[in-house]
């Protein structure tokens, strides 16, 4: 986003919530109103739109007043770094699949009774209707091995990662301490390897395509075995010393290249494919 665009989210925040919402209203008016079947993919894609939109002007407003309040300190400008803990889970993508899943599954059933019952719907006859019915339940087929897939994958992850951010924030030069709390994970008979790495990336949304700066790891803690004493969840505190040499992260978002420090947790048998990572605030200390 450019400056022009941050200062009109500021100042005309309700008005440009208000519009995303009402277009997001109207096409639900359309949808559900009107008899244009023409209408009802614009309107729905309009209505998404619009409430993605919204919530987007949300967070972003958010983050500038943020910014504004605390000018001097950029790792109070992002809501969880504030919060002192990051949170990594798959959940939401499971719960989205499994809502597509069931409204496919839902939509097949009908079809297939439809047909059985009255042999056609409108003016369509019963063999359009039977592929029709076999195309949905193919597309069904296929959302639920995706659903399958991000349920087990949620489930490998060990469900939910925790990020306690023990140094708020890291300087160049200095320490930076935090606590992983994860769950208990007996698989995993090799432990854990942690590493801190400085990257600069030109897109943040292509995680694969980056440089990787500095590479460190922690000099207290690090490794752990987990237990099998009952425990349901671990706590692995690290430190690491950062260089003088490092470069601190982007203060602007919209800054390319963008320069981020990204600490890594994973197992160490090759056959738990754990593996999650933390963005993690680090600046210069003499230049805040």
């Amino acid at each position: 986003m450019s400056i022009w665009w941050d200062k009109q989210i500021l100042k005309r925040q309700r008005l440009l919530v208000g519009v995303c919402v009402g277009a997001g209203l109207l096409a639900a008016w359309l949808v559900w109103n009107t008899g244009i079947r023409a209408l009802v993919k614009p309107a729905i894609t309009l209505g998404v739109a619009g409430f993605i939109i919204a919530h987007r002007i949300e967070k972003r407003a958010e983050f500038l007043r943020r910014a504004i309040g605390t000018p001097n300190q950029p790792w109070l400008w992002r809501e969880e770094w504030a919060a002192r803990e990051l949170k990594f889970s798959t959940w939401p993508q499971v719960r989205a699949w499994r809502l597509v899943t069931g409204g496919q599954l839902v939509m097949t059933v009908l079809l297939a009774l439809a047909c059985l019952i009255t042999g056609r719907i409108g003016n369509l006859p019963s063999q359009i209707l039977w592929l029709i019915v076999g195309g949905t339940g193919f597309f069904t087929a296929l959302c639920a091995g995706f659903t399958w897939h991000v349920t087990r994958r949620y489930r490998r992850q060990g469900r939910e990662t925790r990020l306690r951010l023990t140094t708020l924030p890291g300087f160049v030069p200095g320490k930076f301490s935090a606590t992983f709390d994860l769950e208990n994970r007996r698989g995993a008979s090799e432990g854990f390897a942690v590493l801190l790495t400085c990257q600069r990336v030109q897109n943040p949304k292509q995680a694969t395509k980056c440089e990787v700066l500095f590479s460190l790891s922690p000099v207290e803690g690090g490794t752990v075995l987990p237990q099998a004493n009952g425990r349901e969840r671990l706590e692995i505190p690290v430190t690491f010393l950062i260089p003088p040499d490092a470069l601190p992260s982007s203060r602007d978002l919209n800054q390319r290249p963008l320069v981020r420090w990204m600490l890594e947790i994973k197992a160490r048998a090759s056959a738990d494919d754990y593996r999650v990572e933390f963005e993690v605030p680090v600046f210069n200390a003499s230049q805040p």
